[in-house]
Order: structure tokens, then C-alpha cells, then sequence
């Protein structure tokens, strides 16, 4: 074989593994939302509860992975709130206040993009909350904490601002696992919050 026709078949080799690395890249994921990000996000939150009723703000830390197939974008994110839940109520003529002190989640997401720069998504996985009761009995102050399992769906909008900020507006609520604030309440927890990230 000639030297040029090594060459020829090299450059065709070289040539044919360039278009078949594109078209992998395509496939597997080289879209504007693909990457790792990092953000915050702060809002609003309630419990379903019946029994005494939490409300206040929350705001915490986001970290997840997006990847694009087309116009698909599948990932996952963990996320970790900070809140001033609270409130009060009374148990016949037992005096009782409330609060959830922070809240924390591991979910997938399942997005739609249009356009490359505006995704509608779903999410669900599992997280809890933290949650301290106090009651006002004979004069004293009794209180007692716990951590609650739930169960976290919800969905939002995102929009990719530049290549690297993402804003969101996104609801997520924490379905308790079983577990009530007081006798007749379901425990659950509700967030509306706004957030941006960052993305390598």
C-alpha cells in the first residue's frame, strides 16, 4: 500500500469517527441545559395540617444534573431548605405553637424545552422535615422535636437567562408519611419558591 493511500484511508477513518463522535454527542446529550448546576432559592410555605397551621418562609441550596435528548431533559437534584414555618393553635384548652425548621429532598426530574431556553418539568422523589411542638402546661414550657419521612412531588418552569444562569419558579409539596401535627391533621407540607443556579 502507497503512502497515499494510507493517508487517504486514515483521513477517512479520522473523518468517519469525528461524525459518528457528533452524532453520539447529539444523541447523548450536548444541549444548552446538559451539565451540573448549583443555585438557591427562597419562598413560601404552609402545612396541610387542621389541627394547628404552619406558615412562613423558606429559602435553602439547590445542586443537580441535567441531560438534553432533543428536546427531553432528564436529571436529578437534592436540595436543602432552611424555614420559619410556625404558628399556633390550642388542643381543648392546652395551648400549642409549631413550627418546621427545615426541610430536604432527593428527586428526578423530567423536563420538556422549548426552544432550547424555556423547560416545563415535573419531579418527585423522597425527602422529610424537621419539626419542633411546644405546649404551654401548668406554667411550663414542654417541647419536643422529630424528623418526618415524606414522599416530594411537584413541577415548575425554568428559563435559561445565559448559557450558565437558570431561573425557576417551582412548587414542591412534602406528602408526610403518615404522620400528623396534632389528632385531625395530615402534616403535609406545601413550598412555592423562586431560585437560580448556576451551571458548569
Amino acid at each position: 500500500m502507497s503512502l497515499r493511500r494510507a493517508l487517504i484511508g486514515l483521513s477517512a477513518s479520522l473523518f468517519a469517527l469525528t461524525g459518528t463522535s457528533a452524532a453520539q454527542a447529539q444523541v447523548f446529550g450536548t444541549g444548552p441545559w446538559t451539565g451540573l448546576y448549583v443555585g438557591a432559592h427562597g419562598g413560601h410555605g404552609w402545612t396541610g395540617s387542621t389541627g394547628i397551621d404552619l406558615t412562613g418562609w423558606a429559602g435553602g441550596v439547590q445542586a443537580g444534573y441535567n441531560l438534553q435528548l432533543g428536546s427531553i431533559v432528564i436529571g436529578v437534584e437534592g436540595d436543602y431548605t432552611w424555614s420559619k414555618l410556625d404558628g399556633s393553635s390550642r388542643l381543648g384548652n392546652l395551648p400549642l405553637s409549631g413550627a418546621v425548621d427545615s426541610l430536604w429532598s432527593v428527586r428526578g426530574r423530567l423536563g420538556y424545552s422549548f426552544a432550547n431556553s424555556v423547560m416545563i418539568y415535573g419531579t418527585a422523589g423522597y425527602g422529610g422535615y424537621d419539626t419542633s411542638v411546644r405546649a404551654l402546661v401548668s406554667g411550663f414550657n414542654l417541647t419536643g422535636s422529630t424528623s418526618i419521612a415524606a414522599v416530594v412531588v411537584g413541577g415548575g418552569a425554568e428559563v435559561l437567562l445565559t448559557p450558565s444562569i437558570m431561573l425557576r419558579l417551582e412548587g414542591l409539596r412534602y406528602v408526610g408519611d403518615g404522620h400528623s401535627w396534632t389528632t385531625g391533621g395530615d402534616g403535609d407540607v406545601t413550598q412555592l419558591r423562586a431560585g437560580v443556579s448556576y451551571k458548569f
